[in-house]
């Protein structure tokens, strides 16, 4: 599949679970998390406490000391716990609607794949996918099983995010002719999956640059049509088979040019855009 019509796909795939008459909100609709991380402990569960359309239905873990404290803090009933090994079984319990799949990236294809042949709606975390080929597989498995698949992407909803696109594509403040992106911190954790390239499949640029990428690109609502980039490592004991840092810059069809960097070693947090007019503009903390 060339790249411009997997990039289609793709997009077509992440967005269509959010409209809203696609699925059946008449009910509150049920979320298992799959995988009980810092992501899913530090802000996903808590938010599913007060979403209005979905609720935390069930949870998937293979750390039996973690089933017992989140049964007890939110309310799970022990049929709604599962774990990697029973996970298949969720295809029987009706109180699950959607799986959100927020586990390292190098399981995502499988679980993505498995909770549609399960028969359920899958949110899963970016990356998509440790390559194009496993991202291919979960769209076709979620095609063949006729269930919606939604990448948690949250930035294609975020406000300050759809003003900066709706300026650009308006052309409010004229043509946009340079754009930057930046997003990195320090992960020095020699422990973290993230550092291994088996389980991260890249380092900063699979993790971070996804953002500086997909901010550039919503903001123009444009596809690039080629990409430069330099990759650095400054810690080799540390970093890997993977880059510390990349810099990349991507020209796209309107004429339009950026420069980006993502970074595992120091802070960055900006998307920024300017015209050929003294106007400019710019939208911080892309986290």
């Amino acid at each position: 599949m060339k790249r411009r019509t997997f990039l289609h796909t793709a997009s077509l795939a992440t967005s269509s679970f959010f409209i809203p008459s696609s699925l059946n909100t008449a009910k509150k609709l049920g979320i298992a998390l799959v995988g009980l991380g810092n992501y899913s402990t530090r802000q996903l569960a808590p938010a599913l406490l007060q979403t209005q359309n979905c609720y935390l239905a069930a949870i998937v873990t293979g750390t039996p000391e973690k089933a017992e404290k989140w049964s007890k803090e939110y309310n799970i009933p022990k049929k709604n716990i599962y774990n990697y090994q029973n996970f298949d079984a969720i295809k029987d319990n009706p109180d699950i609607d959607i799986v959100y799949i927020v586990l390292p990236n190098f399981m995502h294809a499988e679980y993505t794949i498995r909770a549609a042949q399960a028969g359920k709606h899958v949110i899963c975390e970016k990356p998509m996918a440790m390559n194009v080929k496993e991202a291919e597989q979960m769209i076709q498995a979620c095609k063949k099983a006729q269930v919606k698949l939604a990448i948690g992407y949250r930035l294609y909803y975020e406000p300050h995010h759809l003003e900066m696109r709706r300026l650009a594509t308006e052309k409010v403040y004229g043509q946009v002719k340079m754009l930057s992106s930046a997003l990195g911190y320090s992960m020095a954790d020699p422990q973290s999956w993230r550092l291994h390239k088996d389980k991260g499949g890249g380092g900063a640029i699979m993790d971070l640059g996804v953002y500086a990428i997909q901010g550039i690109r919503r903001t123009l609502n444009e596809l690039p049509l080629s990409i430069t980039a330099q990759g650095y490592n400054t810690d080799k004991n540390l970093f890997k088979g993977i880059y510390e840092m990349m810099h990349f810059q991507m020209t796209f069809p309107s004429g339009a040019v950026s420069s980006s960097e993502t970074t595992y070693s120091s802070f960055m947090d900006r998307l920024y855009a300017t015209t050929g007019s003294e106007w400019a503009w710019s939208e911080w903390q892309f986290l």
